[in-house]
């Protein structure tokens, strides 16, 4: 359930060093009443979209929105859990959109 007074709190406490291990549920309290929230952690960002009390296709916008390169394992995870498939096939077509059939070689080593 969501709590005004509880966003209103992570607002102020976002900042408080001693709560940074908790940042990503934080930012899923400030997420619920302010969906358009960006932080300079894009993982905790990315776990705070997946913890708020939002709806499923608010939840998959906002993913989309930030999804960075250095959040990149954190949202497939995310995607996984939720299953969230929609979203990862709207990305490979992005992508291989991007490439326009061209192919690129990744060395293997073992």
């Amino acid at each position: 359930m969501k709590n005004k007074r509880i966003s209103q709190w992570a607002e102020t406490a976002i900042n408080n060093a001693n709560l940074a291990p908790r940042r990503a549920e934080i930012i899923s309290c400030i997420l619920n009443y302010r969906p358009n929230y960006r932080n300079k952690d894009h993982k905790a960002l990315a776990w705070g979209i997946y913890y708020s009390k939002l709806d499923n296709e608010r939840k998959k916008l906002l993913l989309n929105k930030h999804f960075y390169a250095d959040n990149l394992e954190e949202v497939l995870k995310i995607c996984d859990r939720t299953n969230y498939t929609d979203l990862i096939e709207k990305w490979y077509m992005e992508i291989t959109a991007q490439m326009d059939g061209a192919r690129f070689y990744v060395p293997y080593e073992s």
